[in-house]
Parts: structure tokens; C-alpha cells; sequence
């Protein structure tokens, strides 16, 4: 249950109250705004081929320098990325680039980066898996992983399993 089911019964309830009589639900800008809602708490809530896409967030407003440290992280993320280097790119300080990502952001600057890294070698044994080439290793590198054990260890804990299950597409009913 994505949380329509209770939508349903208010719908259910406020038109059996009204006896299918004319009521707020009758007005075009009232039911519009329902369809949005419950079409948005269904796309959002229940499994589909376009979830992925669907629940990325786009970027929010924030300050100029978290913008520009997502913008060298996003170019960099690959390479060997130090807190420095981001400081450097922001043009602030280390506290406020700190500060303006976890207001901004919700995480810090070097969570930023792992959480990039781990989409991106994700996205990479998926397309491995459908084309069969590729290997953990090879996607653990190009996203900017050198330490195998850790590596596999957070994209567990990020994706609840572990990145050779992701290339392999044991469980997955669209593998």
C-alpha cells in the first residue's frame, strides 16, 4: 500500500455521503488535484519499469559552492577525490562546504562523492548484466572504487545486495 488505499476510501466515503450528488469532488480544480495526487502516489509508491527515473531528484536550489562541488564531483567522481580538492572547486571553507551540504543536501561532501560512485557502478552492473560483458572488479574501478571488501560492503548496505548478485540477476524477474 503506497498510502492511496486511504484516499480510496475518503473518495468512497465522500461520494456515498453525498449520494452521488453534486459535491466538492465535482469541482474541476478539486478533481484535478486528486488525479495528480493519486497518480503521483502510485507512480511513486509501487514498483514499475520507470521507477528508477522516476524517484531521482533533480537538483534543489542551494548555494553557488555546494553547486560547484557537485558539478567537480560529478566530473572527478572516477579519480581520486580529496575533501581539499572539493574545497578548492567551492571556493569556501571546509566548515561552510560542510555546513551547506548537510543543510542543502542532507549528507556531507565525501558522502556525496560514495553515494555518485555507488550509483554509477550500479548503473554499470546493470548494463553488464544485459549485455554480458563486465565484471564487479571492472565496474568497482571505473566508478572510482580501489578497496574490493569495501566497496562491496556499501553497495550492500546501499542496494540490499551485493554488487556480483546485481551482474548476475539472481531474484530479478526482469533478468
Amino acid at each position: 500500500d503506497c498510502g492511496i488505499a486511504a484516499w480510496l476510501r475518503l473518495l468512497i466515503h465522500e461520494y456515498a455521503r453525498t449520494g452521488g450528488e453534486p459535491s466538492i469532488l465535482m469541482d474541476e480544480r478539486v478533481a484535478t488535484s486528486l488525479e495528480r495526487t493519486i497518480l503521483s502516489m502510485l507512480l511513486s509508491g509501487l514498483p514499475h519499469s520507470k521507477s528508477e527515473d522516476f524517484n531521482v531528484r533533480g537538483p534543489t536550489i542551494a548555494p553557488y559552492y555546494v553547486k560547484r562541488a557537485e558539478e567537480y564531483i560529478r566530473n572527478n567522481a572516477e579519480n581520486d577525490i580529496r575533501l581539499e580538492d572539493i574545497v578548492t572547486a567551492a571556493g569556501v571553507s571546509e566548515r561552510s562546504l560542510f555546513y551547506g551540504f548537510k543543510r542543502w543536501r542532507r549528507t556531507t561532501p565525501m558522502a556525496y562523492v560514495q553515494d555518485l560512485r555507488l550509483q554509477a557502478a550500479h548503473a554499470e552492473l546493470k548494463r553488464a548484466r544485459q549485455t554480458g560483458k563486465g565484471t564487479v572488479s571492472q565496474a568497482a574501478v571505473n566508478a572510482g572504487f580501489t578497496n574490493f571488501s569495501h566497496f562491496s560492503t556499501m553497495y550492500k548496505a546501499r542496494f540490499g545486495e551485493s554488487p556480483s548478485v546485481t551482474l548476475r540477476g539472481v531474484g530479478d524477474p526482469a533478468a
